[in-house]
Protein backbone atom coordinates (compact mmCIF):
# COMPACT_ATOMS: atom_id res chain seq x y z
CA UNK A 1 0.00 0.00 0.00
CA UNK A 2 1.21 3.56 -1.22
CA UNK A 3 1.17 6.17 1.92
CA UNK A 4 -0.68 8.97 0.08
CA UNK A 5 -4.20 8.52 0.98
CA UNK A 6 -2.76 7.47 4.93
CA UNK A 7 -0.49 11.19 4.64
CA UNK A 8 -3.72 12.92 3.79
CA UNK A 9 -5.64 11.08 6.88
CA UNK A 10 -2.91 12.30 8.82
CA UNK A 11 -2.83 15.80 7.39
CA UNK A 12 -6.63 16.22 8.02
CA UNK A 13 -6.24 14.62 11.54
CA UNK A 14 -9.52 12.54 10.20
CA UNK A 15 -9.58 8.62 10.99
CA UNK A 16 -9.03 6.12 8.07
CA UNK A 17 -12.07 3.35 7.29
CA UNK A 18 -10.36 0.33 6.01
CA UNK A 19 -13.20 -1.39 3.52
CA UNK A 20 -12.96 -4.40 1.40
CA UNK A 21 -15.68 -4.89 -1.56
CA UNK A 22 -16.12 -8.28 -3.76
CA UNK A 23 -18.84 -9.21 -6.30
CA UNK A 24 -20.12 -12.03 -7.32
CA UNK A 25 -19.68 -11.72 -10.81
CA UNK A 26 -17.35 -8.86 -12.34
CA UNK A 27 -15.01 -7.50 -15.10
CA UNK A 28 -11.65 -6.89 -14.15
CA UNK A 29 -9.71 -3.91 -15.78
CA UNK A 30 -5.81 -4.72 -16.79
CA UNK A 31 -4.74 -1.65 -14.76
CA UNK A 32 -2.06 -1.83 -11.79
CA UNK A 33 -4.90 -1.83 -9.06
CA UNK A 34 -7.27 -4.49 -11.19
CA UNK A 35 -10.32 -2.12 -10.66
CA UNK A 36 -13.42 -4.30 -10.71
CA UNK A 37 -16.63 -3.49 -12.84
CA UNK A 38 -19.75 -5.93 -11.26
CA UNK A 39 -21.92 -7.57 -13.71
CA UNK A 40 -25.44 -6.48 -14.17
CA UNK A 41 -27.78 -8.58 -11.53
CA UNK A 42 -24.17 -9.26 -9.50
CA UNK A 43 -24.38 -9.48 -5.63
CA UNK A 44 -22.58 -6.94 -4.03
CA UNK A 45 -20.35 -7.20 -0.79
CA UNK A 46 -18.98 -4.70 1.13
CA UNK A 47 -16.93 -5.13 4.64
CA UNK A 48 -15.48 -2.40 6.63
CA UNK A 49 -12.58 -2.56 9.27
CA UNK A 50 -12.50 -0.75 12.53
CA UNK A 51 -11.48 2.88 12.05
CA UNK A 52 -8.45 4.35 13.19
CA UNK A 53 -5.96 7.13 13.08
CA UNK A 54 -2.83 7.70 11.48
CA UNK A 55 -0.02 9.41 14.17
CA UNK A 56 1.71 12.20 13.98
CA UNK A 57 5.59 12.08 11.68
CA UNK A 58 6.66 9.67 9.70
CA UNK A 59 7.00 6.80 11.78
CA UNK A 60 3.47 7.56 12.63
CA UNK A 61 2.46 7.26 8.50
CA UNK A 62 4.98 4.00 8.46
CA UNK A 63 3.23 2.49 11.66
CA UNK A 64 -0.44 3.47 9.94
CA UNK A 65 0.37 1.82 6.04
CA UNK A 66 1.11 -1.64 8.25
CA UNK A 67 -2.11 -1.20 10.15
CA UNK A 68 -4.00 -0.09 6.72
CA UNK A 69 -2.25 -3.29 5.08
CA UNK A 70 -3.02 -5.42 8.05
CA UNK A 71 -6.52 -4.38 8.13
CA UNK A 72 -7.37 -4.94 4.25
CA UNK A 73 -6.06 -8.08 4.44
CA UNK A 74 -8.48 -9.79 7.18
CA UNK A 75 -11.22 -8.04 5.04
CA UNK A 76 -9.78 -9.35 1.89
CA UNK A 77 -10.44 -13.05 3.92
CA UNK A 78 -13.97 -12.64 4.52
CA UNK A 79 -14.97 -11.41 0.96
CA UNK A 80 -13.15 -12.97 -1.35
CA UNK A 81 -12.45 -11.04 -4.96
CA UNK A 82 -13.59 -12.36 -8.52
CA UNK A 83 -10.12 -13.46 -9.28
CA UNK A 84 -11.81 -15.81 -12.09
CA UNK A 85 -13.15 -12.29 -13.82
CA UNK A 86 -11.96 -11.37 -17.22
CA UNK A 87 -9.36 -8.57 -17.62
CA UNK A 88 -11.00 -5.69 -20.05
CA UNK A 89 -9.18 -2.99 -21.55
Amino acid sequence: MKPGALAAAQRAGVPVLPIHAGAERAWRLRSWDRFMIPKPLSRLMICYGVPFEVEPGEAGLERGVLRAERALAELAHEIPWDDAAVPTG
